[in-house]
């Protein structure tokens, strides 16, 4: 059954006055961290029941975001079990209300898309894939089982042979889903398959030909092509023409790593990550391709935090950007680990329409 939960109700808050002081605090009433950031100026959205880790996975459904990952604050207390977790924000009014758990193991990795009235999720657990669908009118969770060589393509886990992470996402105006996969082989990160699946027909295609070499981030489908980018290895936007099955990169633009991206219409829009090494600070860098006459469009700078990992998904003309993190060593976030960084439990939106960036102050 879906929880709804007001935004009045969370123990997260995000001050917005003009860029001056903020903090935000995960409710152990030992943790609440402010200070000056005149970058970090508002937040479009109020903060879910969950404290998501990076790399969340956004899809949109019926005028709402949808939100998948893991929820660190599961950890944080103790807890064993699974700490993938999912939740639904309405823009309409300001609110959450959560998904029930899966009803299967899921791994640590997750990454959702939605194909008519059903969200289907994938995982990886210990180096195999594994898949469920969540019914929406339904309310309640169906594991998929998959073929040995899909769940993974040797068969096996000799020699660290294992499925190390993947992208997803639809094509075919939304009703088929794709899945890029690394197989790490000997450690070998090149060793990359690609799979698609139909839902109505149950029917997986192995496609080894249109396999990528790209590490996690996201698949965007626009026209006969698919778009992936935000790799964690790679900034470079990778293109896949789905009719001819020719690959080429997306060239003269910022190589954002760990970026996160959304369509709207013929338009991507690509914003944060890092342009060189892993561990840098996130830069406020973003911009627009339109694949119509391959144009490419800065976007101007946001009122929002930089970050890197995050997710991002389309409601209508608007582009959301949401959760991940920032290296920053203090600001808004809660942090984790001893390396500093922060996780942003928050979002930015960008209009397609006015071409701006949208602060609710």
């Amino acid at each position: 059954m879906l929880k709804i939960i007001t935004a009045a109700l969370l123990v997260y808050t995000v001050g917005c006055s003009g860029g001056e002081e903020y903090s935000l605090s995960d409710g152990s009433g030992n943790e609440t961290n402010q200070a000056t950031n005149p970058k970090f100026k508002c937040s479009n959205l109020s903060s879910p029941p969950f404290l998501y880790g990076e790399r969340p996975s956004l899809a949109s459904y019926d005028g709402k975001m949808i939100v998948f990952g893991n929820d660190i604050s599961r950890r944080r207390v103790g807890e064993t079990r699974s700490s993938v977790r999912g939740a639904i924000f309405d823009p309409k009014n300001d609110s959450w209300s959560t998904i029930p758990d899966p009803t299967f193991a899921t791994g640590g990795a997750t990454k959702i898309a939605v194909v008519g009235n059903d969200l289907y999720l994938f995982g990886l657990l210990k180096g195999f894939l594994v898949a469920g669908v969540y019914s929406f009118p339904e309310d309640n969770w169906k594991q998929i089982e998959l073929p040995d060589g899909i769940r993974h393509p040797g068969g096996s886990l000799a020699y660290g042979d294992y499925l190390n992470g993947f992208s997803v996402g639809t094509f075919e105006s939304g009703t088929k889903i794709m899945i890029n996969a690394i197989r790490n082989g000997y450690y070998d990160y090149s060793n990359a398959y690609h799979f698609s699946y139909d839902p109505k027909q149950n029917q997986w295609t192995p496609k080894r030909s249109m396999a990528f070499k790209a590490h996690m981030g996201m698949a965007i489908n626009i026209g006969d092509e698919v778009y992936f980018a935000g790799s964690w290895a790679s900034g470079v936007v990778k293109i896949l023409n789905l009719d001819s099955g020719k690959k080429r990169s997306l060239e003269d633009v910022p190589n954002l790593i760990s970026s996160s991206a959304a369509a709207v219409g013929n338009q991507l829009v690509v914003w944060g990550g890092v342009t060189q090494t892993y561990g840098e600070v996130p830069a406020d860098q973003g911009y627009i391709y339109n694949t119509n006459d391959n144009s490419v469009t800065a976007l101007p700078d946001s009122p929002f935090l930089p970050r890197r990992s995050h997710g991002a998904t389309t409601i209508g003309n608007k582009v959301i950007f949401w959760g991940g993190l920032t290296q920053e060593k203090s600001g808004p976030g809660i942090t984790v680990g001893e390396s500093g960084r922060r996780v942003l439990n928050d979002g930015a939106v960008f209009d397609m329409v006015e071409k701006q960036w949208i602060c609710k102050q």
